[in-house]
């Protein structure tokens, strides 16, 4: 694939997401993908390691009924060789069940093969995250 058309996948990726259609975000990611948000295990409900569709289907209803975003923004994409794109973005959110708010900056790393997503990992700011969650 070519720089430009990964850059065009994730970007798809962020407008289903923003729009809430997790089904478009899924068509993107290999049946055999992995999502892993890097938090300590256990931490949050939507902590880990999630392979497969199915499994990445279930960290979208975890985070969903955990966290109310209330801004999402990609402020930075970085394609590099025909794998790999880094986004570089921020987000406003508030823990549905302790009603506590939180800011991060992020970082996402998509690798792709084939013109599907085969791993993505979410760095975001953990004890901006964990503080919300207590």
């Amino acid at each position: 694939m070519t720089n430009e058309t990964n850059r065009k996948i994730v970007e798809e990726i962020y407008a289903a997401f923003t729009q809430g259609d997790i089904d478009a975000v899924l068509e993107q990611f290999a049946d055999e993908g992995v999502w892993i948000y890097t938090m300590p295990d256990g931490s949050v409900p939507f902590a880990g390691t999630f392979e497969g569709k199915s499994r990445i289907a279930e960290w979208f209803r975890l985070f969903g009924s955990s966290v109310q975003t209330t801004s999402f923004q990609t402020n930075h994409l970085l394609v590099d060789g025909d794998d790999l794109v880094v986004a570089l973005g921020h987000e406003d959110g508030r823990i549905i069940e302790s009603g506590k708010a939180y800011n991060t900056d992020w970082v996402h790393v998509f690798h792709l093969n084939g013109g599907k997503v085969v791993k993505f990992v979410e760095y975001v700011d953990v004890s901006s995250v964990l503080a919300s969650f207590a």
